[in-house]
């Protein structure tokens, strides 16, 4: 009954997004998407994790991406401003629809962050642990993580921000900090990368924040055009194993 239900309401909805394309004709448009890098997760734009979900979104929704890098914090504060019609990836609840930001109604990845350490030291699985600490994090990473305890203003370790999630890596072999905090399958390429990838540990089983992950759009006609077209999309790619199969699962 309860796989009835769902198939009903995917043809439901396939039904109202095929009615709603009146309301914005995008006609060959290229679709701005704003973005940034991520080891493994987003290469360039043809090749990482993400985009080869993101190209495949492209493919069945029958639009043209034209996907934008820049360094995550300016690609996030360019995409509040105006630029741009979609951005990803996108954690949950970051983005505001107060803020004329929806996000899709389909997540297609589960962002689990850990505090990686050298192997010469203890494996921290706590927050709360870090106290007395100098932790490195991306530069923009704490307009995305869920972790309360980790943003929290009165936090009692001191925090040390790099551009890309490699210094932070060669920073932590070198010693010049005791951690550092960051999404598990691309903290663990910016190792391997580096060839440092048997010199870090982390607790596996104790992730301090969890987090799916989104495309977010404008809530306007297009907006929400872009959103209905990309989420069933999604919806479909999950149904025929297309997305795990992508990620490896």
């Amino acid at each position: 009954m309860m796989r009835l239900r769902k198939c009903i309401l995917f043809y439901l909805f396939i039904i109202v997004t095929s009615s709603i394309n009146c309301l914005y004709d995008f006609d060959g448009e290229p679709v701005k998407v704003m973005s940034f890098l991520v080891p493994e997760l987003m290469i360039n734009d043809t090749e990482g994790t993400f985009v080869l979900i993101t190209r495949e979104v492209e493919r069945r929704t029958g639009l043209k991406f034209n996907i934008v890098f820049k360094p995550t914090k300016r690609a996030v504060e360019d995409f509040k401003a105006g630029e741009g019609d979609m951005l990803f990836p996108a954690v949950e609840g970051i983005y505001k629809k107060k803020d004329g930001i929806i996000q899709s109604e389909e997540s297609f990845y589960t962002k689990k962050d850990y505090i990686f350490t050298h192997k010469n030291q203890p494996i921290f699985s706590d927050v709360k642990e870090l106290k007395g600490l100098t932790v490195g994090i991306l530069r923009g990473y704490l307009d995305h993580c869920v972790s309360k305890d980790f943003k929290a203003e009165d936090r009692d370790f001191k925090i040390e921000e790099t551009d890309n999630l490699q210094q932070s890596a060669i920073k932590l072999r070198n010693n010049r900090i005791d951690a550092f905090v960051g999404e598990e399958t691309a903290v663990l390429g910016s190792c391997r990368i580096l060839g440092i990838l048997d010199k870090v540990h982390y607790d596996k089983n104790s992730p301090i924040a969890i987090a799916n992950t989104y495309y977010v759009f404008r809530d306007t006609d297009k907006g929400r055009m872009l959103e209905m077209k990309v989420s069933a999309a999604l919806h479909e790619m999950k149904s025929d194993g297309t997305l795990d199969s992508i990620l490896g699962n």
